[in-house]
């Protein structure tokens, strides 16, 4: 299959042309195709050998098949994925390939991927005033305390059951899962586990949004059963200001707690230490808008412990706050401040042209001495117009810089993790094409 891939994937493709109407197979209905060609180039500066992030020279694409049904008789609807990704090029010297399953023999020519991506019953019942969603089954999930990752050239995925009641502005929700397919695996799903190899029985969050105006307030909550909690809560408004520039605020808190028998309190090395976890984060954020210009600056605090353990083992990490970024900033009492500068073309004559960039700095994290991680990415994106519509570039840039030596007193190793330092250079291109029929 990997030296095949596109040409099944053109091949499965091309025989539906002549059914891109506005109806596939019932009324209602839509049948989407994507193709995606990931390039990446990652390197490591280090001499010391103290520092992780492995180097990458990996180029795969992937072809996916998505098919809706809509809501049939408007309360019902099935959703089904499918997707193929495998290796174009992979450099002979590469330490890891993260798009695709391993191959423990030769890790520079890495398995592919022929798997469902989606496979999802749903419903759906009341008015524009008081509505419930339900649905079950395979899909990817995104919430604010949880998210499938998508940044790699196929997602993760979950399956669970999903709960969503909404009044007016105000949003209730409620989700469960417990298998994991994550994103660069070739599994319907796979059991949660800790990771002394415990089974977790589900993970579940919670939580509720309020809108109105520019106001909007979120508390959430989730729990890996007998293992972790977590909390989070955010405020945030949005003004328009004379000649339609825009100010906007924000403030988030959360933490994270050890939840059970299941919980290493032993202790995990550079990734956990011993004891238990009550771990705490505050984020500012402020934002001014004009002329297609966005300006950012946000202050991130992590107090009582490092913010560095993922929900089970599969899990990739979510923490929604601005220190989330290459690595998370999140070590304790580490202080970061983020800039941000966005642009977008299509308020000087380039429609679908945006320009996204970023600096982070970070100081005096908890158990390093001569500490600071550094950080400045780049974020060029271009969607093509007209008859090319579906059609997009991307590039991003990016320079990380961490640095400090273990002070021997609070903290004896290194971390490795989520929170850990790393000093790389990457330079990842995309290109996805879509089309909906």
């Amino acid at each position: 299959m990997k030296k095949t891939l596109l040409g099944l994937a053109l091949g499965g493709m091309l025989p539906l042309a002549p059914f891109a109407t506005a109806s596939t197979l019932i009324d209602g209905d839509q049948l989407r195709l994507t193709y995606k060609n990931y390039y990446w180039n990652e390197s490591r500066d280090d001499s010391t050998g103290r520092y992780h992030g492995p180097a990458r020279d990996e180029w795969v694409h992937a072809a996916i098949v998505d098919y809706s049904t809509g809501y049939m008789a408007d309360w019902l609807k099935l959703d089904y994925g499918f997707a193929l990704a495998g290796p174009l090029y992979i450099a002979s010297d590469v330490e890891n390939v993260t798009n695709l399953p391993a191959n423990r023999d030769d890790v520079s020519d890495p398995n592919g991927i022929a798997s469902t991506q989606t496979a999802y019953l749903s419903t759906r019942f009341g008015d524009d005033d008081l509505s419930f969603n339900a649905g079950a089954g395979k899909k990817r999930r995104s919430e604010l305390l949880y998210n499938d990752s998508n940044s790699r050239i196929l997602p993760s995925t979950t399956v669970g059951y999903d709960l969503d009641l909404n009044v007016r502005g105000l949003r209730f929700y409620y989700s469960e899962f417990d298998k994991h397919s994550p994103r660069n695996e070739n599994t319907w799903g796979e059991s949660l586990k800790t990771f002394t190899g415990e089974k977790i029985d589900a993970v579940r969050y919670y939580g509720a949004r309020y809108k109105t105006g520019g106001l909007q307030l979120d508390l959430t909550e989730l729990e890996a059963k007998d293992y972790l909690k977590e909390r989070y809560a955010k405020g945030a408004y949005d003004l328009t200001l004379d000649g339609g520039n825009r100010l906007g605020f924000s403030l988030i808190w959360g933490d994270q707690r050890d939840a059970g028998d299941l919980f290493e309190s032993g202790g995990l090395g550079g990734y956990a230490p011993a004891g238990d976890l009550d771990v705490q984060f505050y984020d500012a954020g402020i934002r001014y808008g004009f002329d297609g210009i966005t300006l950012g600056l946000n202050y991130l605090v992590t107090r009582d412990g490092d913010f560095n353990r993922v929900l089970f083992t599969s899990d990739h990490g979510t923490w929604e706050t601005s220190g989330n970024s290459w690595t998370r900033f999140g070590l304790e009492d580490e202080q970061v401040w983020t800039a941000s500068l966005g642009v977008d073309f299509g308020q000087y004559g380039v429609p679908g042209l945006n320009w996204d960039l970023k600096v982070m700095h970070s100081s005096d994290a908890r158990g390093y001495d001569n500490f600071s991680r550094d950080e400045y990415s780049s974020l060029l994106r271009y969607g093509f117009q007209n008859q090319l519509k579906g059609l997009s570039l991307i590039w991003y840039s990016m320079v990380n810089r961490g640095t400090g030596e273990v002070d021997g007193v609070d903290r004896t190793v290194d971390v490795i993790g989520p929170t850990q330092l790393e000093r790389k250079n990457a330079n990842r291109f995309y290109l996805v094409y879509s089309k909906a029929f």
